[in-house]
């Protein structure tokens, strides 16, 4: 009859219906799932940003406080060089040099002393005069090694040039030992000796 087919006609489109709204409701529910797999990565990645930030600014204060350090340890050893005072290094170095050219003055005499001994007249001003040379000459050659054993050992190759000394001087006294104290003392060469023959 016309009413059934009418209630079929209605039926069929109430299934067609639900049948659209169950596929819009789905296509709703995956789209809010997108959403909250997108949020849900916005999340992390700000997270990891975040953790980076924080990495980042540790880092940062850790090199700043290396650098307080850095300028610190350089403020000290700006101190120690004010007080070691290179330029008196090389007020020293000269003043070695100048010992050691006056002590071969001294020994100079001495030598000239000790041949003058020799044609006294008088045989007891012969030996007093020859004895206090040859106590000079030593003196002198001991004390010339050991300014010269200083200059050797302890300017650089730069002050030794300014004074005019030797970078490496045979005639120097021999090693130093700790704290300065000499170890052992050669005499110096005599007058037409090779370098590092004894007096």
């Amino acid at each position: 009859s016309q009413a059934r087919e009418q209630l079929e006609q209605r039926e069929a489109e109430l299934a067609t219906a639900t049948a659209e709204l169950r596929v819009s409701l789905q296509a709703r529910e995956e789209e809010a799932q997108l959403a909250r797999q997108r949020a849900e990565e916005q999340d992390r990645l700000r997270e990891e940003l975040e953790a980076k930030i924080q990495a980042a600014e540790g880092r940062a204060a850790q090199l700043e406080a290396e650098r307080d350090d850095s300028r610190e340890a350089a403020r000290l050893l700006e101190l120690k060089y004010a007080e070691l005072d290179v330029f008196k290094l090389d007020v020293i170095a000269r003043e070695l040099k100048s010992m050691d050219d006056t002590i071969e003055r001294v020994r100079s005499e001495s030598r000239s002393l000790q041949e003058a001994a020799k044609r006294f007249s008088s045989y007891a001003d012969v030996n007093t005069g020859a004895k206090s040379a040859s106590i000079l000459v030593e003196a002198s050659g001991q004390l010339r090694g050991i300014v010269r054993d200083v200059i050797n050992r302890c300017l650089s190759e730069t002050q030794k040039f300014h004074v005019g000394a030797p970078m490496q001087d045979p005639r120097a006294a021999g090693e130093l030992k700790e704290g300065g104290v000499m170890g052992r003392y050669v005499l110096a060469e005599a007058e037409g000796a090779a370098p590092g023959a004894a007096a």
